[in-house]
């Protein structure tokens, strides 16, 4: 940022000494310009990811479900908030991704997703069996409440909004990056991830853990 700075700035000045004609021509054109340095991508590790997975209650079933569809899908937070009950594909064990869910200005809207194309995954047989046990809990929640599931309920819906019996919405994608956080740190990971980056695990969790091929792994994400 800094070298960026000094470009400019050199830059800018050696333009007005041409422009005054004190100089015939600008050196600093022939210097390229700098680029800011990209940082480094950060993940996980295995035993820093079982951490943190074991660090999640284990009757807490939305977190359990939330991060470990995640990592293996290696989804964005708004696509996981944007995924509804009829994109979990019963007959192929699949999952279909096809919205994203944002919050801006204080209001839920769907849009669409970042590469601008829905796209069908395979789910393995570990998440999906987790998927099936989530959706089963989430009936006993909206059955309490007197409300029925249907293929349009958000899969990761708030419960209050079952509560209230009012529009069914996802929670929002800013509480599951404050719940990463805070189960980052009852992990005792030391290295300050984002949520974004459970991303750059998920190579790692499908490659060394489920098998995956890596050219699957790599048109996935």
């Amino acid at each position: 940022q800094y070298a960026k700075h000094v470009y400019q700035y050199l830059n800018g000045m050696f333009n007005f000494a041409v422009n005054m004609d004190i100089l015939n021509n600008n050196p600093v054109d022939k210097v390229p310009k700098p680029k800011p340095k990209r940082a480094e991508k950060k993940a996980m590790t295995q035993d820093e990811w079982n951490a943190f997975y074991n660090a999640i209650d284990d009757n807490d079933f939305y977190s359990k479900t939330y991060y470990r569809l995640m990592v293996v899908s290696g989804l964005r937070r708004s696509e996981m908030c944007g995924l509804r009950v009829g994109d979990i594909n019963l007959n192929d064990r699949s999952l279909s991704v096809q919205r994203a869910y944002i919050v801006s200005e204080g209001k839920g809207i769907y849009t669409d997703t970042k590469n601008h194309q829905a796209q069908n995954m395979p789910i393995d047989d570990e998440t999906y069996d987790l998927i099936m046990s989530y959706l089963d809990n989430l009936n006993i929640v909206a059955m309490q409440y007197d409300v029925k599931l249907t293929p349009n309920t958000p899969l990761f819906v708030n419960p209050t909004s079952l509560r209230l019996n009012k529009e069914h919405k996802p929670i929002n994608p800013d509480s599951w990056s404050k719940w990463f956080k805070q189960l980052c740190k009852k992990a005792k990971i030391t290295q300050d991830f984002t949520i974004h980056e459970l991303r750059h695990t998920t190579a790692s969790i499908l490659i060394l853990e489920l098998g995956y091929d890596a050219l699957v792994v790599q048109k996935r994400l």
